[in-house]
């Protein structure tokens, strides 16, 4: 008796070692996702606090901007896609991560940063929740 639930014990922990890196490779594309549509919205990007980042300032960029057919007033820091689809997850030294997969968007994503004086391309609380709920939820479904 005491047996058997020693032995459910450890299949219950082998099938959370054999899921785990699928549950948080599953999470952290839902905190991307929370991520890119705070970063990326079309009504205005926001900080990891919430703050919005604001207008656009630069009128040479806001008629760049305007010529390309992109006609939002509200930064969003999306204008060829390319900052947008380089924020991916995948492994780095054996672990699952969400980074920038291209070095030239990363550093665009730092200046950005720190011209409007923000955090914007880090997970901010209620996306790193988002991620924390879906593996507890998945977890718990095992």
């Amino acid at each position: 008796m005491f047996s058997d639930y020693i032995n459910d014990i450890k299949n219950s922990l082998k099938e959370v070692k054999e899921n785990l890196q699928q549950i948080q490779l599953e999470a952290l594309n839902e905190a991307k996702a929370a991520l890119l549509k705070r970063a990326f919205n079309t009504n205005g990007a926001t900080s990891v606090n919430g703050e919005s980042v604001g207008g656009y300032v630069d009128t040479y960029y806001l008629r760049t901007r305007l010529n390309a057919g992109k006609f939002n007033l509200i930064k969003n820091f999306f204008f060829d896609g390319n900052l947008f689809n380089s924020i991916q997850v995948g492994k780095l030294d054996n672990k699952t991560v969400l980074g920038f997969n291209d070095e030239k968007q990363a550093l665009i994503a730092e200046g950005n940063e720190d011209y409007v004086g923000l955090i914007i391309f880090q997970l901010s609380d209620p996306e790193q929740e988002i991620m924390e709920t879906y593996a507890i939820n998945k977890l718990n479904g095992l």
